[in-house]
């Protein structure tokens, strides 16, 4: 009698019985940006134009591997080397933030040669005839953790608001995450809205959503961090910006030095709380006292009010 034949599925897709299952150990998540990034999986990143989206994870991704940190608080104890893909701004403004935050952290010409930073500059491209290019570049360099930036530049004029737009794209971008742990920045919609613009289909490939918005507090840029994971937990942060002065041939101009973690209450929880403590100011007072947009305030009015009527 000959043997049952192997089946044409992959050994990883067996089902598990749940008894298998029951009886297994608990594993934590395999992270590589502790409480941001496990290995395997994907984290989507929007906010509006120049939200410092690009900035702030240039800055994450240097300190990842200088100092084994993410913005001075989320561990990266594991990282060796980090590969950022930028498909938007020009070499010449990418490089110079590098050289800023290299400087932030105290790091010099020739002491770098074993730093696994590495930043590719690629400009546009279609990720869909691309696709091959992209893993080739991603499985040469090895590295532990991937920034995209961003979505828009490899989209060669799909709709990404249409499914049918966006099935291709979403499914490299899925196989990329089990590749590398993988970090995809975007833009948000203009109304207000904190999420990442396009398809919400999209939001379902990755295992952490975070939205960022910019600030101005006392002179100094802030930017509140919203987010959530499938894992149940919630992020709610502010990063601050340190910036410096630099003198180029006579002309003073201010460079980006680093981006670190402050922790401050939820820009929803300030927000609401103003709407209850002053129900008479109108909306732009409360933007500003906020530090947010007009339209985000309008947005909380409503959960404000119901709050007030269960008071």
């Amino acid at each position: 009698m000959s043997d049952k034949p192997a089946p044409s599925y992959p050994a990883s897709w067996r089902p598990s019985l749940l008894n298998e299952i029951l009886h297994r150990a608990y594993e934590p998540p395999p992270w590589i940006l502790e409480d941001l990034l496990p290995h395997g999986a994907g984290l989507l990143c929007s906010g509006l134009p120049h939200s410092t989206k690009s900035l702030s994870w240039l800055a994450a991704a240097i300190e990842s591997v200088a100092k084994h940190t993410v913005w001075g608080k989320f561990s990266a104890a594991g990282v060796k080397r980090v590969l950022y893909i930028e498909t938007e701004d020009p070499r010449w403004l990418v490089e110079d933030r590098a050289r800023g935050i290299a400087q932030g952290f105290g790091l010099k010409p020739g002491e770098l040669e074993n730093l696994g930073f590495g930043l590719a500059v690629t400009g546009p491209f279609d990720i869909t005839t691309h696709q091959v290019a992209l893993l080739e570049l991603v499985k040469d360099f090895k590295p532990d953790w991937a920034v995209l930036s961003t979505l828009q530049g490899l989209l060669r004029g799909r709709d990404w608001k249409e499914q049918k737009d966006m099935s291709d794209v979403n499914a490299i971008l899925v196989q990329l995450q089990r590749i590398v742990p993988l970090v995809v920045l975007t833009h948000s919609p203009r109304d207000g809205q904190r999420r990442a613009a396009g398809t919400i289909t999209q939001d379902a490939n990755y295992l952490t959503l975070m939205h960022l918005e910019k600030s101005v507090r006392n002179g100094q840029t802030i930017i509140n961090v919203e987010g959530d994971s499938k894992m149940g937990s919630e992020l709610n942060f502010d990063l601050r910006i340190e910036v410096a002065e630099v003198n180029d041939a006579g002309k003073m101009r201010t460079q980006v030095r680093s981006v670190n973690y402050e922790y401050q209450a939820s820009k929803r929880e300030l927000v609401i709380d103003a709407l209850l403590q002053h129900q008479t100011a109108d909306t732009s007072a409360i933007a500003l006292m906020c530090g947010c947009s007009e339209s985000y305030v309008r947005t909380l009015k409503k959960e404000a009010k119901l709050k007030r009527d269960l008071m």
